[in-house]
């Protein structure tokens, strides 16, 4: 995320105000590549983005989507292809809360990446 206080200028992100005030945004951690999409979390109307949790670190993705639970369960929706932009490609979900994003890791229960929607491999 650059110096860690302001947004990229370019790329498909999913950004949303959690329950807690919170500001919540799905991002590459790496544009270039579309690598390293990360969930950052901001307690200061985006001035910092001090939390961050790596949910797809292997392969490259795009058009993250991202929605928050009543419970305060995240759900990110998100293609994946396979490595040097195969033909392949997976539609594939990560759950976890704000707690999981500030400890840096998949911490609570149920939290985790790289679940498997869709694959187009499947014909």
């Amino acid at each position: 995320m650059g110096d860690g206080n302001r947004l990229p200028r370019q790329g498909v992100a999913s950004i949303e105000r959690s329950p807690c005030g919170r500001l919540l945004f799905i991002y590459h951690h790496e544009t270039d590549e579309r690598r390293n999409l990360t969930a950052y979390l901001s307690e200061d109307e985006g001035q910092t983005w001090p939390h961050q949790l790596l949910l797809e670190g292997e392969r490259p993705t795009s058009y993250p989507d991202a929605v928050q639970a009543e419970n305060g369960r995240i759900y990110v929706i998100h293609d994946t292809r396979g490595a040097d932009h195969e033909p392949e490609a997976e539609i594939q979900m990560a759950t976890f809360k704000e707690e999981d994003i500030i400890a840096g890791e998949f911490i609570t229960d149920g939290a985790r990446s790289g679940i498997l929607i869709n694959n187009n491999n499947a014909r």
